[in-house]
């Protein structure tokens, strides 16, 4: 195909696929009331009334293949047909037909969105189509299919990095999964994981009484720390510094996200550095890989300390700048994640903890004058797990296991799942049942006997698999985004300081459990179930039964300890409707982007009676770890 044909192409997937998300959230989010919906043979069909347009819509949604996304609206009068091949087009129909008299600037947002999205979503599938490309062909020469046995059995920081790339297709249930609202799309290709960029990361010299520190082991400075983990960077610094007649002992230092500094820090902070009280450029930069969360830096060839910056873009739903507060309370719920696996050995076996070893921010001193200081200039330093450290296994991020291989054409799991059984079925479900007894019990059992829900989604979850392939361990991440609701974790002698303008304590447990329910249930174990079943064809319903069975174990070997009802969480968890962020219901209020939620039906509630009826023997038989 020629070159145009190519764009063409990769503009209608990109296209197809931003209108399936889009209709998705439709079929899924209560705020549309759909009037008619039929799911068979894992295609979607539904229609929604557009009053405000005098006609209806209707959608056919092939759940394996965006290519097959079919949306028509017909006029209610005479029943003449128009297809929507454009998301823009389809977003325009919401507001004029459903959201009758929507406010011009939620509809001019939502607009720009979409195209923001489309745009990065085109390139995206490009990058991708040509990285497939460039794998098979090294598949080939290796006479294999299988993407594990060539990137997985390879050197362990490489690996990670591979998977982090190759697992960025963007959030699983987020209508404009590739927004990045403030970049260009040249910025976005430069800054993105799945171009596999390496970025220059810059050292900024701040006057130390404007810069304070949060530190697991007591650092007073930033550069104390760095120090001891960028030795060679941070002598560059002191050297710089020191050539141009300037005390490096009067400074600590930031790192900086080469955007962020640019369009940023140069702005913001522009009297501070006509001062001399912030020095750019001392010490030359590093380099460090983007991860799948965009503004997470890997660096590129060690295992030293990942760095997460502030960049001030709208990413999905959120602008990703980092507060004083999460850059305190990031180190604060790391010592508190050390000392809950420190007394229960049990988690401790399962998990390997990627602590939040230092924050770094501006204290206020000086900069309250400044628009948005709190928020523009932080770091958080976030050491790897102590397994990928002594190289004792691979990680591979949760996201990457759903992507299908360029050899095999199944998805990640599937490759692994060989080391369980040479028949694919046989394994996955094999690997299934292990993945959910670490993750359950892991993320279930924190809950239940401390009170600490994680963000367990694809992003933030990862595991650890040996060198013959089978699962070792959950590998968790980014601790800032904790809920915890502090009675159960008082309650085991561990107090948590909480820090104003954090929202990490919480003092209804609903709250906590709501973020397991969306994050653990629907979007992780939610994915990898669709993904097995549409992929390799293993009935949803034996899947829910493994969680369920598991789910409904851990709930009840730690009911003697729960301060609450056990019996209501049994409830929650396989009875009742999970409730969710509806991404694209928030995005039609006016005050923007509320945590607006819909429920779905719990695919885990036909099993609820049979658990009842299990006998004491089986509940505490011993969960396989």
């Amino acid at each position: 195909m020629n070159s145009e044909h190519d764009n063409n192409e990769y503009i209608r997937r990109a296209k197809l696929e931003s209108l399936s998300r889009i209709l998705t959230c439709i079929s899924d989010e209560e705020l549309f009331r759909v009037e008619f919906s039929l799911c068979r043979d894992n295609v979607r069909f539904f229609e929604l009334a557009l009053p405000g347009l005098a006609c209806v819509l209707t959608a056919t949604l092939d759940l394996r293949d965006a290519n097959k996304t079919i949306c028509q609206i017909r006029l209610l009068s005479g029943g003449a047909i128009r297809l929507i091949d454009d998301p823009v087009d389809l977003i325009v129909a919401l507001c004029d037909g459903f959201f009758v008299g929507v406010d011009t600037t939620i509809r001019e947002r939502l607009i720009n969105e979409s195209r923001n999205n489309l745009a990065n979503l085109t390139n995206s599938i490009k990058r991708f189509s040509d990285w497939a490309d460039e794998l098979s062909t090294e598949l080939r020469l290796k006479n294999s299919t299988n993407l594990w046995d060539l990137i997985g059995q390879s050197d362990y920081w490489k690996a990670a990095r591979f998977f982090e790339q190759w697992g960025s297709r963007g959030h699983p249930i987020h209508p404009f999964p590739k927004t990045k609202v403030g970049f260009t799309v040249e910025e976005s290709t430069m800054y993105s994981p799945e171009y596999s960029s390496e970025l220059p990361v810059t050292l900024l010299s701040i006057k130390r009484e404007y810069v304070s520190v949060e530190s697991l082991q007591s650092f007073g400075r930033c550069v104390d720390y760095m120090s001891e983990n960028y030795e060679a960077w941070i002598n560059r610094w002191k050297n710089d510094l020191t050539e141009r007649g300037i005390d490096h002992r009067n400074y600590d230092a930031i790192p900086v996200h080469p955007w962020q500094l640019g369009n940023v820090i140069s702005v913001l902070f522009a009297d501070l550095i006509a001062k001399g009280d912030i020095i750019i450029g001392a010490g030359s930069a590093e380099s460090f890989a983007p991860t799948l969360s965009f503004r997470t830096m890997m660096p590129v060839a060690t295992s030293r300390p990942y760095i997460k910056l502030p960049v001030s873009v709208q990413a999905t739903s959120v602008i990703r700048s980092l507060s004083h507060a999460r850059a305190i309370t990031g180190p604060r719920l790391s010592g508190i994640i050390q000392e809950v696996l420190s007394k229960d050995l049990a988690l401790q076996r399962l998990i390997d903890f990627f602590p939040e070893e230092l924050g770094v921010y501006l204290n206020g001193r000086g900069v309250t004058h400044i628009p948005d200081w709190n928020r523009n200039l932080s770091a958080i330093f976030r050491a790897p797990g102590s397994f990928m450290v002594n190289n004792a296994a691979t990680f591979v991020v949760t996201a990457a296991l759903t992507q299908a291989s360029p050899g095999s054409g199944t998805p990640l799991f599937a490759e692994i799942s060989l080391a369980y059984d040479r028949k694919t079925e046989t394994g996955c479900l094999l690997l299934f049942k292990r993945y959910v007894d670490i993750l359950i019990y892991s993320l279930l059992t924190m809950y239940m006997k401390y009170g600490i829900a994680w963000e367990g989604h694809q992003q933030n979850t990862g595991f650890l698999f040996d060198h013959h392939g089978k699962l070792a361990r959950l590998a968790l991440r980014d601790c800032s985004g904790l809920r915890i609701f502090g009675p159960d974790l008082e309650a085991r002698g561990i107090k948590f300081e909480g820090v104003d303008g954090s929202d990490s304590a919480i003092c209804d447990r609903g709250i906590v459990r709501a973020q397991l329910l969306h994050t653990l249930y629907r979007q992780n174990l939610g994915e990898i179930v669709n993904c097995l079943h549409l992929f390799i064809g293993i009935p949803k319903a034996d899947l829910w039964k493994i969680a369920a069975f598991t789910t409904y174990k851990v709930i009840f070997l730690n009911k003697d300890t729960f301060l609450g009802d056990y019996k209501e969480e049994i409830e929650h968890f396989l009875y009742r409707d999970w409730s969710s962020k509806a991404f694209l219901s928030m995005r039609f209020r006016e005050k923007g982007y509320l945590d607006i939620e819909s429920r779905h039906p719990n695919p885990m509630r036909s099993f609820y009676e049979e658990l009842k009826d299990l006998s004491p023997a089986e509940m505490t038989h011993e969960l396989e770890t």
